[in-house]
């Protein structure tokens, strides 16, 4: 599985479980398809770094990251999501990586989940190039 089947998989468990709470979990587009479209994209507003789903809930924002289990990351890049879920923390948000749909749920759910941001930024602060989750 990859990062956006499993995103998809998350978006229709989410949509099938909670269609109530439609227009309260949204994706944001941060990936290109050439350079001429990263060119527009960060014209219209694209940021480096922001989470792939942002969940609303009690009026505050949930920023999830999603990765895979088993892949490596770079952790420059790696660094630019945690420094934009910092921000998010600052707002007053929450910020979390998750790797699978019961972990997506566990966040959601408000239960504890393994890669928070002091996780992160602990695994960041090593020193190594790339990060495995």
């Amino acid at each position: 599985m990859n990062e956006k089947q499993l995103q998809a998989m998350i978006v229709m468990d989410f949509s099938q479980m909670r269609p109530e709470e439609k227009g309260n979990l949204w994706s944001t587009r941060n990936t290109t398809l050439s350079e001429r479209d990263g060119q527009t994209q960060k014209a219209m507003g694209m940021v480096a770094g922001v989470s792939d789903l942002i969940y609303y809930r009690d009026n505050r924002f949930v920023a999830i990251e999603l990765k895979v289990v088993g892949t490596s990351h770079n952790s420059k890049h790696v660094g630019k999501q945690i420094k934009w879920g910092e921000k998010m923390i600052d707002a007053g948000g929450e910020w979390y990586i998750v790797t699978s749909l019961s972990e997506f749920w566990d966040v959601i759910n408000g239960k504890d989940v393994k890669y928070t941001f002091p996780v992160v930024s602990r695994m960041l602060e090593e020193g190594k190039s790339k990060i495995k989750f």
